[in-house]
């Protein structure tokens, strides 16, 4: 590097022809190429470095147009998953063959739990819900599965722990004696960190098993509200109600969750009305002993559309 007045440096200047100059400065001159340029790379980490290189770059890609633009274009990418069980510790399993700066994001989210397990009571963590970079945890005793608390975690950032008022339940799933189902979960966009819903399932509507309601109850910012209810909704004959996973799904503001009778139980936050959906005929719920070896999920779509997850033979089949 050459030595200029004053002590600085200066980076030496790439040998270019006179018309590769040209198309450079043609590009580095206009803002709307130099915006068609950075959308084009992949990852965010990339836009802050943009962003540090002079106060015109940080204003094209800091600009809400260019980040709403660079969302379509590059969604959120799927850094790992965490195993679906009780356990002493959440662990994160990367992807394999991420690039270099989202690996040293799941390093930092294995680093966050470390130390987050030194700071809360002892027990299983148990995860509720994921979204948006927050995580809903449950903490249980070990011997009991009492609930010890609730908390959101944030893996990849470094807020502290936040412990949220919870229902009292004898067991993690939510199960009380058989006579409601409850599923909790965090709002659509991940929520402020204080705040998720608690949807309650009743199985025997005033002793009738065709007979069910919903009952919704918000946390929101750290208060939890009072409980709304649904009307019962009867069932087609021959269905009553068997919950058939421990999670629900939430999409835009609908409730889905799937049941053993081959149906999908749906709940509208906003009006409170119950709904049911038909599976497709050629979809056959294989029944075992264990909610993990089910050939059915939901998975999250767009809006308030989700998806319809279903083995098929040797064929893994997809259903909107």
């Amino acid at each position: 590097m050459n030595r200029l007045q004053g002590g600085e440096e200066s980076l030496p200047k790439p040998s270019l022809s006179p018309e590769e100059a040209a198309i450079v400065e043609k590009v580095l001159g206009n803002d709307d190429l130099l915006r068609e340029v950075f959308r084009r790379f992949s990852l965010p980490t990339l836009l802050v470095r943009i962003a540090c290189v002079c106060r015109r770059w940080l204003r094209i890609v800091s600009s809400q147009g260019f980040l709403d633009d660079f969302r379509r274009l590059h969604p959120p990418r799927l850094l790992g998953s965490f195993p679906n069980k009780p356990q002493d510790l959440p662990k994160l399993l990367p992807r394999h063959e991420l690039p270099d700066d989202l690996i040293a994001v799941t390093s930092h989210a294995k680093a966050y739990f470390s130390g987050v397990s030194k700071n809360i009571p002892f027990g299983n963590y148990v995860i509720l819900d994921i979204r948006n970079g927050h995580m809903l945890v449950a903490i249980v005793d070990v011997c009991d599965r009492t609930r010890i608390a609730v908390i959101v975690c944030t893996p990849f950032k470094a807020a502290p722990l936040v412990y949220l008022p919870f229902s009292q339940l004898s067991a993690y799933r939510g199960t009380n004696k058989g006579e409601f189902d409850m599923f909790e979960f965090l709002p659509e966009d991940g929520g402020d960190g204080r705040s998720y819903f608690e949807v309650r399932v009743i199985k025997r509507y005033n002793g009738d098993p065709m007979f069910i309601l919903a009952t919704v109850c918000t946390c929101a910012g750290g208060v939890r509200g009072e409980y709304r209810a649904t009307e019962p909704m009867r069932l087609p004959k021959g269905w009553c109600w068997s919950c058939r996973s421990t999670r629900g799904l939430l999409c835009g503001n609908k409730f889905y969750v799937l049941s053993n009778d081959g149906y999908i139980l749906g709940l509208d936050l906003a009006t409170m009305i119950l709904f049911y959906i038909y599976l497709p005929e050629e979809v056959e719920m294989v029944n075992t002993e264990y909610d993990y070896y089910k050939n059915v999920d939901l998975s999250r779509g767009e809006g308030s559309n989700f998806y319809l997850i279903y083995l098929k033979g040797f064929q893994i089949r997809l259903a909107s």
